[in-house]
C-alpha cells in the first residue's frame, strides 16, 4: 500500500488532502493517522513514507523552521520553507 497526498493552489487559497492509513503489506495498523502537521499559522507539511521516517522528518522540519522564526525574529515564508526541507530530504 502507499500514501496519498494531494495538494491544490487557487487564487488565494490551498487545500492539502492526505490518507490517514498506516500500513505495511496487507496489514493495516491505524486508520487514523495525521499525516499533516501544523509547521506554523501560515505553513503545514503533509508527509508519506515509513511512520518513524515520516515523523521524524516533519518534527525536524518544524523544530528548524520554528528556530529560525526565533533567531531571526522573522516568519518563515512558503517559499524558504519548502527551499529549506527540500534542501534536507
Amino acid at each position: 500500500m502507499g500514501d496519498s497526498i494531494f495538494g491544490f493552489i487557487g487564487d488565494g487559497f490551498a487545500v492539502i488532502a492526505a490518507d490517514c492509513t498506516v500500513a505495511r503489506s496487507i496489514i493495516t495498523y491505524k486508520h487514523d493517522e495525521d499525516k499533516i502537521m501544523k509547521v506554523s499559522d501560515k505553513l503545514l507539511l503533509a508527509g508519506a513514507g515509513p511512520v518513524a521516517d515520516r515523523v521524524r522528518y516533519s518534527e525536524t522540519m518544524a523544530a528548524n523552521v520554528k528556530l529560525y522564526s526565533l533567531r531571526s525574529g522573522v516568519e518563515c515564508d512558503t517559499d524558504a520553507a519548502a527551499h529549506y526541507c527540500r534542501s534536507n530530504l
